[in-house]
């Protein structure tokens, strides 16, 4: 029996669902699935039986101890092809080469743009951790990114040729709550993602404004935690736009699905990005989306479909967008429930494992 590992976080959030979903797939067909979870999770026995699990012996799996636990496991489980995420990349790429894994592969998240965003680092540190990924990058069989965009962005940072990389993009659930017609919403907008420079939230708000003037009964719902919150409730009442900013706080992910289906519109003004998971939890509730032009966004966003860009570098642009989506709501969030069960819905996950089963086999054959 052939053996597929997949190193990823836990599941119960939607990128994990999403690799669980696929590894059930390859169940389906023959496959012995196993999953190595993040950060110490050792609760296996709440989980299906279906898979194998392990979890790492470090909280992030970049010790010595890490690579020598991966050889012990590649040893005993002799997997046929090995796919990693996130912190696990760089481990799961090295030891599966040096093990003779026929075929590693390695999902890429985000865009460079945006993890210099966040990055905490000197800049010389910095170029030394990118010049390192480059190496790791290159050494796997096949690339998977969520957009074209962010393959874009390997292609171009990571020097990996293009033939090598694949767009696997995200899919969800369908939603648990009914479909609310535009009667039925609040007259509100929302963002959603932590209050951090990347996610653009200032430059919003002074787009805002102009919203504001023209819709005095329009609200801004602003979810989500971080340290700009006081800074962009300051920024609000300069703008003397604080009566219509309505701050939740952080939420629980269950609670997406009602803000986004309550509002007639999702937000997402993000200087880079190499998704935007909420994009697409938007158009499952039908709501339209309207956003910056990200690595992501272009993927999921059709200018005048399914919602409409903005640019933050042209101040009434927001508002333009508004308008045109107050005359054709109907027709957006029609289009939008559309575009979600053709392109994002679960449901669709068996094209996704025959992508990569092809995959797979041709790499096998070489």
């Amino acid at each position: 029996m052939q053996t597929l590992l997949i190193a990823c976080r836990k599941f119960d959030n939607p990128l994990s669902d999403y690799f669980k979903t696929l590894g059930e797939q390859f169940l389906m067909n023959g496959f012995r699935v196993i999953f190595i979870f993040d950060n110490h999770f050792r609760k296996y026995e709440r989980l299906e039986p279906i898979f194998q699990y392990y979890t790492w012996p470090s909280r992030r799996p970049t010790h010595l101890r890490d690579f020598l636990f991966l050889r012990e496991i590649i040893k005993k489980e002799k997997p046929l092809a090995c796919l990693s995420n996130f912190g696990s990349a760089n481990v799961v790429t090295i030891v599966s080469r040096l093990m003779g894994v026929k075929c590693v592969m390695s999902y890429v998240h985000t865009p460079t743009a945006a993890l210099k965003s966040d990055s905490l680092q000197s800049d010389h540190l910095y170029s030394f951790l990118l010049w390192r990924a480059r190496l790791v990058r290159k050494l796997n069989h096949y690339l998977l990114t969520n957009s074209n965009g962010t393959k874009a962005d390997a292609i171009h940072v990571y020097k990996v040729p293009g033939a090598k990389i694949f767009v696997f993009s995200p899919l969800i659930n369908s939603s648990p709550i009914p479909y609310r017609p535009l009667e039925s919403r609040e007259k509100q907008l929302c963002i959603v993602g932590r209050l951090h420079p990347v996610k653009g939230h200032r430059s919003l708000l002074k787009q805002f404004k102009h919203v504001a003037d023209a819709y005095p009964d329009m609200k801004l719902c602003i979810v989500g935690e971080g340290h700009l919150k006081e800074d962009l409730k300051e920024l609000g009442t300069e703008l003397g736009i604080a009566h219509q900013l309505l701050f939740t706080g952080g939420v629980r992910y269950s609670e997406i699905n009602n803000l986004c289906s309550s509002s007639i519109a999702c937000i997402s003004a993000s200087v880079a990005e190499g998704f935007g998971l909420v994009n697409i939890e938007a158009l499952r509730e039908g709501t339209p989306v309207i956003c910056t032009r990200t690595a992501g966004s272009l993927d999921i966003v059709c200018e005048g479909s399914n919602g409409y860009f903005f640019d933050t570098d042209y101040p009434h642009s927001l508002l333009d967008a508004v308008n045109k989506l107050m005359v054709n709501w109907e027709s957006l969030s029609k289009n939008a429930l559309d575009n979600f069960s053709e392109h994002y819905y679960i449901g669709t996950v068996e094209r996704h494992y025959q992508r990569l089963f092809s995959l797979i086999q041709t790499k096998i054959n070489d």
